[in-house]
């Protein structure tokens, strides 16, 4: 992410907070996230101002440079292993994406998440700067919600200082389920710490994910 699209999804201070944590990594680094889930999730119809992601389109994007090399690979890997992916266009360029992810590994950071069955993963949602203020993230959310079955759980791995993502997915009903933290000493000791901060019996289903607990 550029530094100016960081100010604006995180604010000066956070951005600050950032720079300052990357230049104590050599000695110590400590990587947060907040785990959000729809507790009884119901789907609704699907906003047709969102289109799927497909092979066809990503190859059009990178043929107009509306997405790099790395984009290209990382998307394409994405929609041929367990992931829907969702965007929106604008005048004919491409404005937004998300991408909600079925089953397999994800990877947060620098980390790994098995997900447990019936746990479906939002991930990757971007709204290029120039049109940020649009609301366009919000209809990728509604696509990306609505893509999963009823009877499944809506999850998000958000780090805790990105106060806009949490507020969006709150509004769909999500709730701060669990917060997880990896702090690294020396870039070789690593503890991890599980904090509940719901504490009911869909725990028992998101905590499977993680093989090393």
């Amino acid at each position: 992410m550029k530094f100016k699209d960081r100010i604006k999804q995180f604010g000066y201070l956070s951005t600050l907070k950032t720079v300052f944590k990357t230049l104590l990594r050599p000695i110590f680094r400590i990587n947060e996230f907040k785990i959000l889930i729809i507790k009884n999730h119901k789907c609704t119809a699907v906003n047709s101002f969102v289109g799927l992601i497909t092979s066809e389109k990503l190859n059009q994007w990178n043929e107009k440079n509306e997405i790099d090399g790395v984009e290209y690979e990382r998307f394409s890997k994405f929609i041929k292993n367990n992931c829907i992916g969702y965007y929106i266009e604008i005048e004919n360029e491409l404005a937004a994406w998300g991408f909600v992810q079925t089953k397999g590994t994800y990877k947060y950071g620098s980390y790994f998440y098995d997900l447990p069955e019936r746990v479906h993963m939002l991930k990757n949602l971007f709204v290029k700067s120039n049109f940020r203020g649009l609301s366009l993230g919000k209809k990728i959310n509604e696509a990306r919600i609505n893509a999963i079955p009823d009877g499944s759980i809506p999850c998000g791995f958000v780090i805790p200082e990105n106060k806009y993502a949490i507020r969006n997915l709150k509004l769909y009903g999500f709730q701060e389920q669990l917060k997880i933290s990896h702090t690294t000493w020396f870039k070789k000791y690593t503890y991890t710490r599980l904090d509940l901060i719901k504490d009911n019996k869909l725990n028992e289903i998101i905590i499977k994910g993680f093989k090393t607990l």
